[in-house]
């Protein structure tokens, strides 16, 4: 039996996560004296894109008591390609491919591996919380291996596509502009 919950909805949450990124985003880029209007608009992109997905992933959250007669494996999957459908795997390697964009653009991740791992981390970060929901709030995801593997294939897809599109000269410079001082790809875009 469910008692009564109060539900936390991921938009406010994600408004305001997103918010308080772009103003670090502002601070961050204005401290190291690399303040442009590219940068600010990759760093709000990377701020309302993790908003994003953490509404949609996380949330709602339930304030209140779960079932109790569920055992907590219920909201487990570790079997993989076991209750999937290929809509999902694909919706969750197209939520992710920006991600293989715009971690390089930021961040100082140089390599494929670099790009694997953080997206591998940042998923698994989201599965957890997904769980830890489902078992203490009965919240409405479950944490699925499946989402992770098309989680990291999505990034991993975009960055590819993303050092694809660098090779051609105009994209490239777009790229540079868009590029934080101390970003993976920065190093790859300047003569």
């Amino acid at each position: 039996m469910i008692a009564t919950a109060r539900e936390i909805s991921g938009g406010p949450a994600g408004a305001t996560l997103a918010l308080v990124g772009l103003a670090l985003v502002i601070w961050w880029l204005r401290r190291e004296a690399a303040l442009t209007a590219p940068r600010v608009l990759a760093g709000a992109a990377l701020c309302v894109y993790a908003a994003g997905v953490l509404a949609n992933t996380a949330f709602p959250v339930f304030l209140g008591t779960a079932h109790a007669d569920v055992p907590w494996t219920t909201y487990l999957n570790l079997v993989p390609l076991h209750d999937t459908e290929t809509r999902d795997i694909l919706q969750n390697v197209t939520v992710f491919a920006p991600l293989g964009l715009l971690l390089p653009l930021v961040f100082p991740l140089r390599s494929a591996l670099s790009v694997t791992a953080c997206a591998a981390a940042l998923s698994l970060s989201i599965e957890a919380l997904q769980l830890l929901n489902a078992v203490t709030g009965h919240g409405g995801h479950i944490a699925d291996v499946n989402d992770l593997l098309a989680n990291v294939l999505g990034a991993l897809l975009g960055y590819a596509l993303t050092r694809a599109a660098i090779t051609i000269p105009a994209l490239r410079r777009v790229a540079l502009a868009f590029a934080w001082p101390a970003s993976g790809l920065r190093e790859r875009l300047e003569p």
